[in-house]
């Protein structure tokens, strides 16, 4: 196995999205328990259960691989997902484990990334990976920036950010599954929504 797809495998979406969740229970300052039910719970909603799906559609022949590459073949597993995170979104306001605005904004960064790339999949192929690998720095970074951390960690955490995602480009690059384009769109489309999202929920 090769370093990109090594890369790519362990930051795909899937995980990504159980690490938001842990990172941003420990800097919202929340109790351990109250961490541990929200990131067990998304694990197993946002992470257990889509590889499920997947594997299953897979065993069905109706998509070829698991990165699901043919665009015509995202649409039924990206509106799974949209349902997932719905019922994780419900889930986590039914618990109410912390700051309910900072997880309003986490579930609708998750929410509208997923919908509005169902609906960009419909006529161009973006790269989910690098959109939801950009989307989870974004938030951590702001949620630093939010808790008033120091400028070094912060400059650290960026430095690291800039690195890691354009590492991930490049992997998806090379892998040949995105082509140029389609990875700097999903590299924007990650780091500017959870910025919009930001400052229409957590900054009135």
């Amino acid at each position: 196995m090769n370093w990109a797809r090594l890369y790519s495998d362990v930051f795909n979406p899937l995980i990504m999205n159980v690490l938001i969740v842990l990172f941003s229970g420990i800097l919202s300052g929340l109790e351990l328990p109250d961490v541990l039910i929200t990131v067990v719970g998304a694990f197993i909603l946002l992470c257990l259960a889509p590889y499920w799906y997947l594997r299953q559609q897979l065993h069905k022949h109706t998509i070829d691989d698991l990165d699901v590459k043919i665009r015509a073949q995202r649409l039924k597993p990206m509106l799974v997902t949209i349902g997932l995170y719905l019922l994780f979104a419900g889930l986590i306001f039914v618990l109410e484990p912390g700051d309910e605005r900072f997880l309003l904004f986490i579930i609708l960064s998750f929410a509208f990334c997923a919908i509005l790339a169902t609906a960009i999949t419909r006529f161009w192929k973006i790269s989910l990976h690098n959109a939801c690998f950009a989307a989870t720095w974004m938030i951590i970074l702001l949620q630093v920036w939010l808790n008033d951390y120091s400028q070094e960690l912060l400059t650290l955490l960026i430095t690291i950010a800039t690195l890691s995602i354009l590492l991930m480009a490049l992997a998806r690059v090379k892998l040949k599954v995105h082509s140029i384009p389609q990875v700097i769109g999903g590299i924007l489309y990650g780091l500017i929504l959870p910025v919009l999202l930001f400052y229409l929920f957590i900054i009135p």
